[in-house]
């Protein structure tokens, strides 16, 4: 079995329609998690400021990807790199 180093998105923390009843969590389609495996629950929006301020994107690519995250989308679901 091989280890992976990465962080991969597993699925997304989704605001209810209804604002009356709770939010939910959608796992993306052929994302299988093992008993042990770590999440972390991360703001989209904050991770591209963070990418702006390291240079790693310009002020306007930082704008245009945060223009594309839906509003219904809280956070997003990431499994941490196997160990």
């Amino acid at each position: 079995m091989s280890k992976s180093n990465a962080w991969v998105t597993v699925g997304t923390l989704m605001k209810n329609k209804d604002n009356t009843k709770d939010n939910y969590i959608k796992i993306k389609e052929g994302i299988t998690l093992q008993p042990g495996d770590f999440l972390q629950v991360q703001d989209p929006r904050k991770k591209i400021d963070q990418l702006v301020a390291s240079g790693k994107l310009s002020v306007e690519e930082g704008a245009e990807r945060k223009a594309k995250v839906p509003e219904f989308v809280l956070r997003d679901i990431v499994k941490a790199p196997s160990r």
